[in-house]
């Protein structure tokens, strides 16, 4: 923990720091200095002991997680117009990144935002959302994302408008469960399951559209790019189980869409909830899909692993597959290309990111407590590596890879009719097992 002033603002604010260095003389660690007029702390001086929270007469100091990267800089508790009369920096209550955030992370009270850093999913939507781009998306000591709210915040409450997690997410009926495979050996043999994601980003393509998913980038960390070449799918095949940094995708969906194009979006269920909250509606022209989440891995964890990797080969890792296919095998396998030559190949469950990531070591904070751990999924389809199959199941497919596959909604059962895919149907209970 460490202390935590909210940015003073101009003295016309009957909520910012006075400036008088009470918390200055209290700090024994000389973690506090005055600024520019403002109490700015040291977090790594601080030991969080208390005695400035104590000693501030406007009770404007609290304690936060050191990590937290992400904070309200703001302590007014005016109206916005007020706030806008006194302040250009000042938070006006409007709510903005509240209607956003799909984890239900932000809470507009008494006219001031707060984060709460335990449910936040990382989505983007209220950074996405803001009206005056106030809020940031900035990486913690493990490198998952979080939002910062700065100067430019006017209360509006959109963020909190748009977080998922705040709000009731619409039950819909039992999906469908299907088990289903491409038709195409080439095209399975590079999936993790049994390529289904390839046949339905190929419908999008031909009919115009744009697709967005994860890639990895030339550090080899995992970002949402949009694709409009079927040359370019091969990028977003396979399982990428490290939370993928999404940037401006939610801006460029709705740009595309506005343009009257199809898009498909692939993502984690929150990812997908997020979009659609930072849309505010479910576009006729907008395809989603989420898979089968375990929860996502620590990308600064993954950028320490390639950066181990790349000491012990002396060369720079330039591809991996988290979840390859041997030929005849069902058992997934973590393989990686090194620049020059060289490989790095061992059964996932036995290299160190798959046994983190399977024992759920380094995973977002909320994943430990997910909100879409259910069949109630926020995507048209869910999608995922089909593993409760009874042996006696087209045996030979089962070791080429076979999907799960959820249709959770009219659009994408109608989709799903029209994809050159060979399929059964099976029991909901099955599918989840």
């Amino acid at each position: 923990m460490m202390a935590f002033v909210p940015n003073g603002g101009p003295k016309k604010c009957n909520f910012g720091c006075l400036g008088f260095g009470e918390c200055v003389k209290a700090c024994p660690f000389d973690a506090i200095h005055i600024k520019n007029g403002v109490a700015v702390v040291d977090k790594e001086q601080c030991k969080a002991c208390g005695k400035c929270i104590k000693a501030c007469p406007k009770n404007l100091i609290e304690l936060v997680p050191y990590d937290a990267k992400h904070a309200v800089q703001c302590s007014s508790q005016d109206k916005g117009k007020q706030v806008m009369t006194a302040c250009k920096v000042g938070c006006i209550g409007c709510k903005m990144c509240e209607r956003v955030c799909e984890s239900g992370a932000v809470t507009v009270e008494n006219n001031i935002a707060h984060i709460d850093q335990t449910k936040c999913t990382g989505c983007g939507a209220c950074a996405s959302g803001c009206p005056k781009g106030a809020i940031q998306m900035v990486r913690d000591r493990e490198g998952f994302l979080y939002p910062q709210i700065g100067d430019g915040c006017v209360s509006c409450g959109h963020c909190a408008h748009v977080c998922p997690v705040l709000k009731q997410r619409e039950v819909r009926d039992r999906p469908a469960a299907f088990a289903a495979w491409n038709a195409d050996e080439a095209v399975r043999a590079c999936s993790t399951a049994g390529g289904v994601f390839t046949a339905l980003a190929r419908y999008v393509l031909e009919g115009g559209g744009v697709v967005f998913g994860a890639a990895l980038d030339e550090k080899l960390q995992v970002r949402h790019i949009a694709v409009k070449d079927p040359e370019e799918l091969r990028l977003l095949r396979g399982a990428k189980p490290i939370q993928s940094e999404l940037g401006e995708t939610f801006q460029q969906v709705q740009r595309y869409l506005e343009q009257g194009r199809a898009v498909l979006f692939v993502g984690a269920p929150c990812q997908v909830d997020g979009l659609y909250r930072f849309l505010g509606e479910h576009p006729e022209k907008l395809l989603t899909c989420d898979f089968v989440c375990g929860g996502v891995g620590s990308p600064g964890v993954w950028a320490r692993f390639v950066d181990s990797m790349t000491y012990v080969k002396r060369r720079p890792a330039v591809d991996v597959h988290f979840c390859d296919k041997q030929k005849g095998e069902k058992q997934r396998r973590f393989r990686v290309w090194f620049q020059g030559g060289g490989t790095f190949d061992a059964p996932l469950s036995r290299c160190q990111p798959g046994r983190g990531i399977m024992r759920r070591l380094f995973l977002r904070p909320c994943c430990y407590h997910c909100a879409y751990t259910n069949t109630n999924r926020p995507g048209d389809l869910t999608m995922g590596l089909y593993t409760g199959l009874p042996k006696e199941f087209y045996a030979q497919e089962q070791r080429g890879g076979v999907s799960v596959l959820l249709v959770n909604t009219v659009k994408g059962a109608h989709i799903f009719d029209q994809l050159p895919l060979k399929r059964e149907r099976r029991t909901l209970e099955e599918a989840v097992a």
